[in-house]
């Protein structure tokens, strides 16, 4: 954290400006036949996102001209790059402008590389956290493979960089970095000038569950774009999208390079406990949220958890791990779900309600604002909470009131 926030933007500012004056008389030159071959003006400026996704103008050296067809329309890459400009891609010189975004303080030498502003809802909740920092001259990716490497690949290294961010990594990913620049490695694909536009992000997935609620899970997760290739369920009998169930035994035997599990069991312990036992193997377990629903930018959201088509989140509520918001329920300001508890369709809770883990809130009940509902405990469907619920508790009616074990039974 200390180099994060204090020592390495200190640092790139200070070599920012020292190298600004090194390279001037190459900038210069550059500028110069930039000029002579392609006109003005020599400078290419486009806004791309950095940090926590504020949009600034990031600087290069023009390398291709502005020749298009006879509809107007801009000519391939391949047609427009000029001789310069193939030669400053080559051994990055075009990209010299950017130490002044550097000392400005909008990059870093070493971060993610700035990408265009229409990819920002493209991004998974694990891709978005490569805006967690500074964009970067060069990257993990860059060092990698560039723009050789698909996009999913791409995007994990980038968030692997923030996760891992150091003096040490950054070292290592600058010498290589100037290494690549030397060879002229990985600069584009094969065959391409530039790399290929990103569309979205299509993750492989193991789906653990194949019945009903598994189902609405399935459509939501597609929606969001991942790509289910495998299905988890102890009756390996049933199936699901096409796919043979398979136990979870089998599955983290053979996981055919799938990471990412996504939590189709309705049972909230259950769900709990596969969550404990599979995230012990190094698996990660994506939030999903259904398109239509409507979530405050200030609410957060655990992993694991599934929001439901229509659900409301409002302002600075807090969704715990593994928790079920389902259909058309809404939760309001500062609201607290536990991990693992399930909000069924059509419930409302007011402002500042808790909701302790593993509960279930049945469906059109309705909670006041302020109150507290224990952990594990079950409010039946339609009931009108006014008062706390204990854990362990199990209440119905208007008002809610306990039923007690014999009723229970």
């Amino acid at each position: 954290m200390i180099y994060k926030n204090y020592i390495k933007p200190y640092c790139d500012r200070f070599f920012a400006l020292l190298l600004l004056l090194l390279f001037s008389p190459i900038i210069v030159l550059c500028t110069i036949l930039v000029r002579a071959q392609l006109g003005a003006p020599v400078f290419f400026t486009q806004e791309r996102p950095g940090r926590n996704g504020k949009i600034f103008t990031i600087y290069k050296l023009r390398t291709m001209s502005n020749a298009r067809d006879e509809k107007g329309e801009l000519l391939p890459d391949s047609m427009r790059l000029c001789s310069i400009g193939s030669f400053m891609r080559k051994t990055s010189l075009d990209e010299l402008p950017q130490l002044y975004n550097v000392l400005r303080g909008e990059m870093s030498f070493v971060g993610p590389r700035p990408l265009l502003p229409s990819y920002l809802p493209l991004y998974t909740r694990r891709e978005q956290r490569r805006h967690d920092v500074l964009p970067g001259i060069t990257g993990l990716a860059q060092v990698n493979g560039r723009n050789a490497l698909n996009w999913e690949d791409k995007l994990h290294l980038d968030v692997e960089y923030v996760e891992h961010m150091s003096f040490g990594l950054d070292c290592e990913i600058l010498l290589r970095t100037i290494a690549k620049v030397f060879l002229r490695q990985g600069i584009t694909s094969e065959g391409e000038v530039s790399g290929a536009a990103f569309f979205g992000s299509k993750w492989r997935a193991a789906l653990y569950g194949a019945g009903g609620h598994a189902k609405v899970v399935a459509e939501i997760a597609e929606l969001c774009g991942y790509e289910i290739c495998a299905v988890i369920d102890a009756d390996t009998s049933k199936s699901l999208l096409g796919l043979q169930a398979i136990s979870e035994e089998e599955f983290l035997a053979h996981p055919n390079n799938i990471h990412t599990i996504l939590l189709g069991i309705g049972n909230n312990a259950a769900r709990r406990d596969i969550f404990s036992r599979m995230q012990n193997h190094g698996l990660i377990f994506p939030a999903l949220t259904h398109p239509s629903a409507v979530v405050s930018p200030s609410a957060t959201i655990e992993d694991g958890a599934v929001i439901m088509a229509h659900a409301i989140i409002q302002p600075h509520a807090h969704i715990g791990t593994g928790a079920i918001i389902n259909t058309a329920s809404v939760i309001e300001h500062d609201n607290t779900i536990g991990a693992f508890a399930h909000v069924s369709p059509n419930a409302t809770l007011a402002g500042a309600v808790c909701v302790g883990e593993c509960t279930h809130i049945g469906a059109g009940s309705v909670a006041k604002e302020g109150i507290t509902i224990g952990a594990s405990a079950v409010v039946g469907a339609g009931a009108v909470c006014v008062h706390d619920v204990e854990s362990n508790a199990v209440v119905v009616g208007n008002p809610a009131k306990p039923l007690s074990k014999k009723e229970i039974l």
